[in-house]
């Protein structure tokens, strides 16, 4: 390797352990931070460990959010970040993506009248375009979801909030980070806690 050569991977090395350095020095300062945080009571109450206010900050720094506002936005589930539902409609709305409930927890009939299903259906609004998306009950039957007490309790609000979520990934998943619901994720991650949404898309852990 020519002597520039060897300068040039030095340059290289030297930047990305600078760069390295600075990230752990950031972590380490929100990590103190967020002990004052927890410490304070402030927090939500599913918010209960420095570690798990990092993960919450880090995220939401991703998504443009100030860490107050990632305390009320984002939860963590098994140690993953996930949005809670107002969250998600939160992020999409501020990227200028418009929606409309079509249909919210309606009957679908066969063509003898019997009914068949329930379906939510919400209308997506994007740079012009626009985008029916469905989510039915047996969608969630065929997830097994139908049998667990929160959808047992009121299925109406958590198909309206799968139905969201199925919308916001298809249509604007730059917008929401790659997130699901915190209700999402639980229902896929084992030992997660069951999650009761309300209908204004707040997440509470119900066990």
């Amino acid at each position: 390797m020519s002597e520039e050569g060897k300068s040039v991977e030095v340059a290289l090395v030297t930047a990305t352990n600078t760069q390295i350095s600075a990230q752990m020095t950031e972590q380490n300062s929100m990590l103190d931070q967020a002990t004052v945080w927890v410490k304070s009571g402030l927090l939500p109450s599913s918010v209960k460990t420095p570690e798990q206010a990092v993960v919450i900050a880090l995220k939401g720094k991703e998504l443009n959010l100030t860490p107050m506002a990632s305390f009320e936005l984002i939860d963590v589930i098994m140690g993953k970040p996930a949005l809670k539902p107002k969250g998600m409609a939160g992020m999409v709305r501020k990227g200028g993506v418009r929606y409309k409930t079509v249909k919210d927890f309606e009957p679908v009939f066969d063509a003898e009248g019997k009914k068949v299903d329930m379906e939510t259906i919400i209308r997506f609004y994007r740079d012009g375009l626009e985008e029916d998306v469905k989510y039915t009950y047996r969608d969630a039957q065929a997830l097994g979801l139908t049998s667990k007490d929160n959808w047992k309790k009121q299925p109406g609000i958590m198909m309206y909030w799968r139905c969201f979520s199925k919308g916001a990934n298809r249509v604007c998943p730059d917008l929401i980070g790659g997130l699901y619901t915190t209700e999402e994720l639980a229902s896929f991650t084992a030992n997660a806690p069951t999650i009761q949404l309300t209908e204004d898309g707040e997440s509470v852990v119900i066990g």
